[in-house]
């Protein structure tokens, strides 16, 4: 059952049961159907859905002092009568498809269903901040649920705290320019705020939500190499001006529009992108400033000047997990680093870095040669030269030794308090739902606000840094690959589709990034364990993890 109320101007007596007769519309006034300015229901729609469905409307205009409520079933009018209600109107539509069954089993799962809802919400809350929206959901308990809620607010900023988050706010850049006679205002992510899909943008034109992957993908040009590959901005996008130079009646929902002259907006809205990115690029100037000491002063005995205090030694506490015991072993142990050995020689810390890392054998005769372009490691393995992609190559044995546990419980790291984080309603909405499935690999998450969640353990496999940044990181790409209706990588795995993407994802974020220094030592012990992987030739994500250069193949290309 689904329920819409409002407490807009109503629908008088007369009208209300001709709204739910075929090829009726509310979009049009004295205007021409080539001037859309409302956003009223196609011709058609309320009497589309009313034949498939039962239906009550109670609806009561500003200008009377009774509400009116019919009944309606597979089209059919069975009762009406005057009821007592605020001004406003409520449509409640039940048993949808009751009368076409081979209609229903179209209808995707209501986790899916729920989150199309919910984004289509989102949208409109974004695109009016002055409306007081709210999404509310019963379970099967009864129990009401609010998914998302918008209070009137006066800015589009606003509404994006209250629906997106402030960690997505906070990340955002207005942008406002202007096209002939179009104007265009919204908000844009940095480079460093992005997704994996286009689920975070939000476009309109003059004041209805709309597709328009033409546009989009214009705007994420305009990123240029700030923005990496098969990666998304966030944005929210509103283009407005004369009704009669935009068509929306090129698609039946009126999701996607044509503009007769669109070259003019679509080059002011690159523009605009490419500068408000330029300006963040911007390196901050470095200002002068009085530089004040904190605490006792030293001064030297020679000279009189003032000297800063040494600082204590400095004690590293090194962690390490033994992964291989059904318990993870901590063992932890000082390491005292003395004065001199910060005073070493540049030359010195190379030579005895080469030193160690030379000698580095993994299997017996292959030997770790280092890195290149922080991303690759470089193996002599006798006849063949191994480029090793370090990421892919520690995802896949991470992903291997969560599927070797899977029959035992991952062993999880406690917070000492929980981190809250703060996602976009679908995004939330798709975590929730699966919070059991994600607690079986060692990540234990419950319910915070109705914008967040909190996260109390980590599996001891993630070995990236845990913050507030990689955790959302994290979740918004689970709840991304979730929410994409097949797996983006298929191999036979003792995994079901849905554990499948939460595992990939885990071993991906926890695995070594590319970009970083690895030492000789770490890229040994990485090719030592994928080697003994049941598949060592691509990670979780079906990318290549080796590439073999064989002893004839170089010959061949240098001509010997």
């Amino acid at each position: 059952m689904v329920q819409v109320s409002d407490n807009g101007f109503g629908i008088t007596e007369g009208q209300l049961e001709m709204a739910f007769e075929l090829h009726t519309t509310s979009k049009l006034g004295d205007k021409n159907v080539f001037e859309v300015e409302t956003l009223g229901f196609r011709g058609e729609a309320l009497g589309s859905i009313a034949s498939v469905s039962r239906i009550e409307c109670r609806s009561r205009s500003r200008n009377s002092n009774t509400g009116f409520m019919i009944e309606l079933e597979g089209g059919q009018l069975l009762s009406k009568a005057s009821v007592v209600m605020d001004e406003g109107t409520s449509t409640k539509i039940s048993g949808i498809f009751f009368n076409t069954p081979a209609r229903r089993k179209f209808l995707k799962s209501s986790n899916t269903e729920r989150r199309h809802v919910m984004k289509l919400i989102t949208h409109y809350a974004l695109l009016y901040p002055q409306i007081h929206f709210v999404l509310k959901e019963k379970d099967a308990t009864g129990k009401v649920e609010t998914k998302i809620e918008s209070p009137v607010r006066q800015s589009t900023l606003a509404a994006i705290f209250d629906v997106l988050g402030h960690t997505i706010a906070s990340e955002l850049r207005e942008i406002r320019a202007t096209a002939g006679n179009w104007k265009i205002t919204g908000f844009i992510s940095e480079s460093k705020l992005i997704r994996k899909d286009r689920n975070l943008q939000f476009i309109n034109i003059n004041g209805r939500p709309i597709q328009h992957t033409e546009l989009q993908g214009l705007i994420e040009k305009a990123y240029g190499s700030r923005l990496m590959r098969s990666s998304h901005p966030v944005i929210i996008l509103s283009i407005d001006g004369p009704v009669d130079e935009v068509d929306f009646n090129v698609h039946p929902r009126k999701a996607e529009v044509r503009f007769k002259t669109d070259d003019p907006i679509f080059d002011e809205i690159f523009k605009i992108v490419d500068k408000t990115l330029s300006d963040v690029d911007e390196l901050p100037q470095l200002l002068p400033r009085k530089i004040e000491h904190v605490g006792k002063k030293y001064t030297s005995p020679k000279s009189g000047i003032p000297i800063k205090p040494k600082k204590p030694k400095k004690t590293l506490i090194q962690t390490t997990f033994d992964m291989k015991s059904d318990t993870a072993e901590i063992s932890t142990k000082q390491v005292e680093k003395k004065d001199e050995e910060v005073t070493e020689s540049k030359d010195e810390i190379f030579r005895t870095l080469l030193q160690s890392d030379s000698s580095i054998i993994v299997d017996g005769n292959k030997k770790v040669l280092g890195h290149i372009m922080r991303k690759f490691g470089l193996i002599d393995a006798g006849n063949e030269l191994w480029l090793v992609d370090i990421h892919a190559a520690d995802e896949r044995v991470k992903f291997e030794i969560y599927e070797e546990r899977r029959s035992r419980k991952i062993l999880s790291q406690q917070m000492l308090t929980p981190i809250e984080i703060h996602l976009a309603p679908v995004e939330r909405q798709i975590i929730v739902d699966n919070i059991d499935e994600i607690k079986k690999f060692g990540m234990i998450i419950s319910e915070g606000s109705s914008k967040s969640v909190l996260v109390h353990a980590f599996p001891v496999l993630y070995d990236r840094e845990i913050n507030n940044k990689t955790i959302t990181e994290l979740l918004t790409q689970i709840s991304n690959s979730i929410s994409e209706e097949q797996t983006e990588f298929q191999i036979k795995t003792a995994f079901n589709e849905l554990e499948y993407k939460i595992v990939a994802n885990l071993s991906c974020h926890g695995s070594i990034r590319s970009g970083y220094h690895v030492s000789n030592q770490k890229i040994g012990e990485v090719v030592s364990n994928l080697l003994k992987c049941k598949d060592m030739h691509t990670c979780a994500h079906g990318r290549p993890t080796i590439l073999r250069i064989g002893n004839n193949d170089l010959e061949s290309w240098f001509k010997r």
